[in-house]
């Protein structure tokens, strides 16, 4: 901004002495000093406008540390810290007040800090007071100091502490002895599995080494919990059982998960690991039973609406219609999301397996057929997890669509402004997101379920694979009201009583599911 001046002053003088020279009136070499001179003046006195309307005043009490970053500190227990610092002006500094900013996290910090004005040149001590929480996970203390002169200029600025809560019996490990543990095996894979299956495994395990051994804790990754490990000392050439139980709910497909064991050894943690194949009922819907949906805020146009048949990749990266952004987000937040859309095709929509993938859940979805014209919501949940950097979870809705789901990606970028655990603190917590149910086309003829109309006598007749066991039959007509619902245990040729009319027919055992419509005579 400065030079843009200069040189339009240097222009103006320029046209000065342009019609100077044409009248013979003044000597270049003067003009040519006026410029050096204007030059000078906005050098020296430009550039100290800018210094005190812009730049921040400078601070006159100077802290040695601004941030204070702790590490395991016990929950639960009183933490003292000081922050040191030195009135660098001439006039004496009077601390007015101290506040904690982020009490939703450590709510009970105290101050204590000189109530007398400290001298120029001179040190004060600010001390804090805290009790760590209980959460096991990176916390921080935000603090505004607020300071005058005796000139009455004031001055505030921020101060931080950060540490990470341990509980008490990680404090007690921490003290013991290093020992050694070894598995009978460290990976347990439970093989097929159906999808809803609660799955259990007890890894065996001795203290080898020549200490007592103490666990701490037991986590899983996401879907698979640790509901019991050995909570007292385990002696040398002792044994002990973790138990695992997986639960394969909303999920399918090849799935692995981690169980992190932290205690006193060498090395920590340790790491197991277990697998399923989910098997989930594989889908069977008529074409002429789908409807489409269009996404509120992620809708398609009509064009693309026109041609949209299920998941395309292009228009899942290309068009945000299938996306949501939550934005930036901190580690560990917990993020809320409403999807809300309309069916748009001419019969009722029947949600399936809505789900999505490991660190999202499902909080609500439709229960009911959705009728034409009518609007429905999914509510999700993602947590954006320990790991910084940019997330991603896709969302399945399954049901009588085009090939029988919509895919819905949610991303996050997840910062912190504490520090991130990159020691035995952070457990793994990755899984691949279930993916979408298979189809007919994967099927063979032998397996299928066949629904159909018994003219000679009225019902709607279902013919069942030996092996399929029993299965949950609904019929419903075309506005999506329940005609029948019922369960069936029996095998082979079953027929059910059903007034005259076209109906909607669903039936789903185990292994197979079939959406059908029927008309009958």
């Amino acid at each position: 901004m400065k030079r843009i001046a200069l040189w339009l002053l240097v222009a103006v003088f320029f046209m000065h002495c342009g019609s100077m020279f044409v009248w013979g009136q003044t000597p270049f070499h003067e003009y040519y000093n006026i410029v050096k001179l204007a030059d000078h003046y906005l050098q020296t006195h430009y550039e100290s406008y800018v210094d005190k309307a812009y730049l921040p005043p400078v601070k006159k009490l100077i802290f040695e540390q601004e941030q204070i970053e702790l590490q395991d500190v016990t929950a639960n227990r009183k933490q003292v810290v000081e922050f040191v610092c030195r009135n660098t002006s001439d006039k004496p500094i009077t601390i007015e007040k101290i506040e904690q900013l982020n009490k939703e996290i450590t709510a009970n910090a105290v101050f204590d800090y000189p109530k007398e004005a400290i001298q120029p040149n001179a040190t004060a001590k600010i001390k804090v007071t805290f009790t760590a929480a209980k959460e096991e996970n990176y916390q921080s203390i935000s603090i505004e100091v607020t300071a005058q002169a005796t000139d009455a200029t004031r001055e505030s600025q921020l101060l931080g502490i950060y540490y990470y809560a341990i509980s008490e019996i990680q404090a007690t490990i921490m003290e013991m002895p290093k020992t050694q543990i070894m598995f009978e095996k460290m990976e347990h894979d439970f093989g097929v599995i159906k999808a809803g299956d609660k799955v259990t495994y007890n890894f065996v395990f001795r203290n080898t080494g020549t200490s007592p051994l103490l666990i701490s804790a037991a986590k899983g990754s996401c879907g698979c919990t640790v509901p019991s490990y050995p909570k007292d000392p385990i002696p040398p050439n002792g044994e002990g059982v973790i138990e695992v139980v997986f639960d394969s709910q909303g999920k399918s497909g090849l799935q692995t998960k981690t169980v992190t064991i932290n205690a006193n050894t060498d090395p920590n943690p340790t790491r197991l690991t277990i697998k399923a194949e989910i098997q989930t009922p594989q889908s069977d819907v008529s074409e002429e039973l789908q409807t489409s949906l269009r996404f509120e805020s992620m809708g398609l146009s009509e064009e693309e609406d026109a041609g949209y048949y299920g998941y395309d990749p292009d228009i899942i990266s290309n068009n945000p219609a299938l996306k949501h952004d939550f934005g930036t987000v901190t580690p560990n937040e917990n993020l809320n999301y409403t999807i809300r859309f309309k069916n748009i095709g001419d019969l009722p929509f029947i949600a399936d397996n809505i789900h999505c993938g490991c660190g999202c859940e499902v909080l609500k979805r439709p229960t009911k057929p959705i009728l034409p014209n009518k609007s429905g919501t999914i509510k999700v949940r993602l947590n954006s997890g320990e790991t910084v950097g940019q997330l991603e979870k896709r969302l399945y809705v399954n049901g009588n669509v085009p090939n029988n789901y919509y895919e819905i990606l949610l991303t996050a970028d997840v910062k912190s402004e504490a520090p991130i655990p990159t020691t035995d603190h952070q457990h793994d917590a990755a899984c691949v997101p279930a993916p979408p149910s298979k189809y007919r086309a994967d099927l063979d003829e032998s397996n299928t379920i066949k629904v159909y109309p018994t003219h000679t006598s009225g019902n709607l007749t279902i013919d069942f694979p030996e092996d399929s066991g029993s299965a949950m039959v609904r019929v419903m007509d075309l506005q999506g009201r329940t005609v029948l619902n019922t369960t069936l245990i029996q095998k082979g040729i079953i027929e059910l009583s059903v007034p005259s009319g076209v109906y909607m027919v669903q039936v789903e055992t185990k292994k197979l599911k079939v959406l059908r419509k029927i008309e009958k005579f």
